[in-house]
């Protein structure tokens, strides 16, 4: 996923200070890493998706290690950014998304001169790099993770379906235990 940045650019506020379109020349990470701040063009062929609340941020780190996807993770000051394959459902940037999984984000389509900033502040962001299959050319991945978001949400009607059927649900523990008892398929009726 290293090379899903095309080059660098400097900022300000996470506003780029410096132009970066299709003829213009961007700097090295050396060059770059030099100054306060500093964001990665996005490369074509890729997608950076920016979640900014850090439970859901966790929430969707746990998905992309559980299917095992080729992602880049950039630890932010709010949440993440995740660098991943470009996909069919996502063409454009968009704000302000909501996903299967109720997470919030934004996404940065590379070619489009879309950039994350990676330095802010004279920090470098906390970076991982989670391998796994390419996402860019798998469809297999996506429909396991398809599969896997249907069966999350599958669950959660469930749990909600019987909770309310049985009057069973006092409070929000309750209903956990419901659905934990429906995951691990040990539920009593």
């Amino acid at each position: 996923m290293a090379n899903s940045i095309e080059g660098y650019i400097l900022t300000k506020n996470k506003k780029a200070i410096q132009k970066f379109g299709n003829n213009e020349t961007l700097l090295s990470f050396e060059e770059a890493n030099k100054n306060n701040e500093f964001a990665g063009k996005i490369k074509v062929g890729f997608t950076v998706i920016d979640v900014d609340n850090a439970d859901e941020a966790e929430r969707l780190k746990k998905v992309v290690e559980a299917m095992g996807l080729n992602c880049m993770i950039i630890r932010t000051p709010r949440g993440m950014h995740f660098f991943l394959g470009s996909s069919p459902f996502i063409q454009k940037n968009i704000t302000g998304a909501i996903n299967a999984l109720g997470v919030r984000f934004d996404a940065k389509v590379g070619g489009r001169n879309s950039y994350a900033v990676l330095k802010q502040d004279g920090i470098l962001r906390e970076r991982k790099v989670q391998t796994g299959q390419n996402t860019a050319s798998c469809e297999r991945t996506r429909e396991a993770v398809f599969s896997r978001i249907i069966a999350y949400l599958l669950v959660d009607i469930i749990a909600s379906a019987v909770s309310i059927f049985f009057a069973e649900l006092k409070d929000l523990a309750q209903y956990q235990r419901i659905r934990c008892n429906i995951y691990t398929g040990q539920l009593n009726v």
